[in-house]
């Protein structure tokens, strides 16, 4: 791919516009499909800090309801976190800006 041109002879799309950067370069940040993911791994961790009340409830093992109790902990931060990280520092800020109005 060099001089603007593919494989099949026509011009690439990143060029096509007159911007010299790839397309990748040119969106914004915390816009993109990455950042929707992110957002979303964001705000799906909730739900699993919810399972946390209902835990001692179940009619199952003190050992099996610490197991639950510790994986659940452990995937909701690590949702959370993942999803900050792929969202980005302006996805986060926004999401934390709807979290705080009341």
């Amino acid at each position: 791919c060099s001089r603007g041109v593919d494989v099949e002879g026509g011009p690439r799309n990143d060029l096509a516009s007159g911007d010299a950067r790839p397309a990748e370069a040119r969106s914004k940040t915390g816009t993109g499909l990455v950042a929707r993911v992110g957002m979303t791994l964001m705000v799906s961790s909730l739900p699993l800090w919810l399972v946390l009340p209902v835990l001692p409830f179940l009619p199952i093992s003190v050992r099996a309801k610490a197991t639950v109790a510790s994986m659940t902990v452990v995937l909701a931060e690590l949702a959370f976190w993942g999803g900050a990280a792929l969202a980005g520092p302006s996805a986060v800020r926004r999401l934390r800006s709807w979290w705080g109005k009341r």
